[in-house]
Order: C-alpha cells, then structure tokens, then sequence
C-alpha cells in the first residue's frame, strides 16, 4: 500500500461515517511528524539541540496551511453530481496533493534531524496514532494481520469508540476536568491495547514493540501541540 492510499485509509478508518469530501484537513494534520514534533516534551525526549528547536520553529504551520489548501481545492471542486471515475480522479488528486506536502514536511526534518532522531520521532507519532486505535489496521501489511485477526481488531475498535463516546457524554454530565478525561481515556488505551496484544502472535508483538519504541509520556491535560495553545 502506497504512501498515498495509506493517508486515506487511515482517514476513512478515524471518520467512517463521514464523506471524503466532508474531512477535514485537520484530521490529516494530525498525524505529521512536524505535528508530533510540537507536542510538549518530544524535543527534549529526541535530545534536540537549541538550533535544531531554532530551524525547525513553525514547520508545523506551514505544513498546516499547506494542507489546508489541499482540502479547500478538494471541496471546491467536489459535487456529489460528480461520477464514480470523476471522484475517484479527484481523491487520487487530493493523495497525490497530500503526499507532495508530505515530502516538503520531511525533506524539512532530514535537513536538521539525525536519523535516529526521525525514527524516534516515528515511533512517538506510532503511539500518538495508537491512542486513536487507528494503528493495526493502519499498519496491517507491516505486521502481516491476517483476515480474521483484523475482523477481531475492527471489532475491538468498535467496542473502544463506544467507550469513548460514552466518557464525552459523563465528561458533560459530570463536569469532569481535563485531567480527569485524560485519565479515563488513558484507561481506555491501556485495555485496548491489552486485548490487542492477545490478538497478535508473538513475533506480531514484538514487531509492535520495535515500532513503538520505549514509551513516550504524553502530558495529562495537554493533548494538544504546543504550537496549539
């Protein structure tokens, strides 16, 4: 699968009741390395040096705004009178306008990071994107899934958005604080990815554990980039 179907996979996979045409390019954004880069503690955690923290200052929104103008010529060109071909053309166009931003973003990143450092950074957005329970199915060739352990997957993914819709709906009732919602869905997190674990074979989550890395703390109460606050 090429860098461009996995963008849109990954995208279908987070918002499956929503029309391509209707995502927002904010949901793509999220998952860029420059993204995971602003995140609080990331720079320190890779060992980041005062001039690379320097060159790299407002690479995030730079690829944001790029990405934003992806998704707006997407939507101005979408119709849902459009043919089958037609919309096919035109997602093929947005993956290939999303990719191009893409190769800026780490073209970027190569300039000042070492190697180690970009595969740790991998690794980060890998346990960035698991909290989202997107990363099995997302990376399913490379852990070589079969069929039946990602009809299981899919199911358990099921099983945690309910979960999850269900703590947005007490966080509302119960008022409660930031903190409180990043602990319960850190919970949440956590037994997913003990039921995935039972799913996987051995050598599956050994090759989950090399892609993950050691574990990055990601702050309660800051989920959001730095760049974002």
């Amino acid at each position: 699968m090429n860098t461009k179907h996995q963008i849109l996979t990954l995208l279908l996979l987070l918002t499956p009741s929503v029309a391509l045409a209707q995502l927002s390019y904010k949901s793509e954004a999220s998952f860029g390395l420059s993204r995971v880069l602003a995140y609080k503690g990331v720079s320190e955690d890779l060992e980041m040096d005062l001039t690379q923290t320097e060159k790299l200052q407002g690479l995030w929104t730079l690829i944001e705004i790029k990405l934003r103008q992806k998704f707006q010529e997407y939507r101005g060109n979408f119709s849902p009178r459009l043919s089958e071909e037609e919309r096919d053309l035109l997602n093929e166009e947005l993956a290939d306008g999303v990719d191009a931003v893409r190769d800026i973003e780490i073209e970027r990143l190569e300039e000042v990071l070492s190697a180690s450092q970009i595969d740790r950074l991998r690794q980060i957005k890998f346990q960035l994107v698991n909290q989202n329970s997107g990363n099995l199915t997302y990376l399913k060739e490379d852990l070589d899934i079969t069929r039946d352990q990602l009809a299981d997957i899919k199911e358990l993914m099921k099983k945690q958005s309910a979960e999850r819709q269900k703590l947005r709906q007490n966080a509302r009732i119960e008022l409660l604080t930031p903190n409180e919602v990043a602990e319960f869905a850190a919970d949440i997190a956590e037994d997913f990815e003990g039921q995935l674990r039972d799913i996987l074979t051995v050598g599956q989550r050994q090759e989950l554990e090399r892609l993950q890395g050691k574990k990055f703390d990601f702050q309660i109460g800051t989920p959001k980039a730095e760049s974002d606050q």
